[in-house]
This record gives C-alpha cells, sequence and structure tokens, in this order.
C-alpha cells in the first residue's frame, strides 16, 4: 500500500528476458503487490528457443568435429522435446556448448563451466 493509504502501489514489476519469462507469474500470482507488469527482451516460446540453440549446437559441434562436446550433448538427447522437462543439469549442458559455440551468451568466460 502506498503511504497516502488510497490502497494502491507506486511498484512496477519489471522482467527482462528470463525475467520476462518469471514476471508474468509472479504478477498473477499477487496482483495486490504491483501497480503494473513491464516486459522487455521477452521470452516468447522458451521450449522451442531451446531445441533450436540445441539443434545449432549440435551441428556447430559436427562441423569443429568437437568429440567431448558431441559426447555430452548427445547424452542429453533428445533435448526440450515437447511435453518433456528440462532437466536442469542438461540445460546446463546445453548452454555451456551454445555459450562455446557462439549462442546468445557467446564468448562470454563467466558462462563457462
Amino acid at each position: 500500500m502506498d503511504s497516502k493509504g488510497l490502497g494502491q502501489t507506486d511498484d512496477f514489476v519489471w522482467g527482462h528476458s528470463w525475467g520476462s519469462y518469471l514476471g508474468p507469474e509472479l504478477a498473477r500470482r499477487h496482483r495486490e503487490w504491483f501497480h503494473a507488469y513491464i516486459a522487455t527482451g521477452r521470452i516468447i516460446n522458451f521450449p522451442e528457443s531451446e531445441r533450436r540453440s540445441f539443434a545449432y549446437s549440435l551441428a556447430a559441434a559436427k562441423k569443429a568435429n568437437n568429440a567431448n562436446a558431441l559426447a555430452q550433448l548427445n547424452s542429453i538427447a533428445p533435448y526440450a522435446a515437447p511435453g518433456k522437462r528440462i532437466d536442469l543439469k542438461d540445460g546446463g549442458i546445453a548452454h555451456k556448448w551454445s555459450d562455446h559455440f557462439g549462442g546468445l551468451m557467446a564468448y562470454r568466460t563467466s558462462q563457462e563451466r
């Protein structure tokens, strides 16, 4: 509640990137906490994005003849299969190689696992 006692809040929730995936759920569950929800850099279809990223990494690993990447990626295949929950460990492997081969968070050494 605001300091004026009017029963309204001046607080906003802003979700960017991964936060745009979590923000709507937070706003839905606790509408009374926020005046509005704002999203930028939205994730539109997380499972499809994960499938495409995985396919990109697998193709790049084959092209580079990177046996280590191929072994790790194949160990989690099929990754992000429809109706299958994505295991956190599998996501770590998929993102590690996406980063390595120039994906979204490419070449950030702090992302290396």
